[in-house]
Formats: structure tokens, sequence, C-alpha cells
């Protein structure tokens, strides 16, 4: 699904399908925005041999990452 359809959905406040969607359509709405939720929660990130791996996706970000506080690849709020 699309974010714009998930943004759609969510923004409708209800649980109910319209017509050529399914309750899985919402649901999956739901877990796109959660997702990005969470990556808005901050995660702490270690300094191994040069790097600070991002605790969500496990990509080596440098100390530009970690200082701009996400995660280059996924968007995973980090600090150190």
């Amino acid at each position: 699904m699309k974010i714009e359809k998930a943004i759609e959905i969510i923004r409708r406040k209800t649980t109910i399908p319209n017509d050529g969607e399914s309750f899985s359509d919402i649901e999956e709405a739901y877990k796109i925005a959660i997702a990005s939720m969470q990556k808005d929660i901050y995660k702490r990130c270690t300094y191994d041999k040069g790097f600070y791996p991002c605790p969500n996706c496990g990509t080596s970000t440098t100390e530009d990452c970690v200082s701009t506080g996400r995660c280059s690849t996924c968007g995973q709020a980090i600090i150190h």
C-alpha cells in the first residue's frame, strides 16, 4: 500500500472500509502508521569499530548520522 493511501484511510477516522477496500487494507494502513511513529522513538546505538550500527535496520552509521539524530538509511531516531 502506498503511504498516501494509508494516510487517506487513517484520516477518515473510521475502521469501516470504503468500496473497493477490505478490513486488511485498514489494518495495513494502521501498521504503516505505527511503524512510522515507532521510528520517532529514540533508540540507543553503541559505538562499534568506528561506526554506530542502527538499532532498527543494522546499517553502520557514522558520527554525522548520530549528530543529526536519524539513521540515513531507515530514518530511525537515534542517540548514543
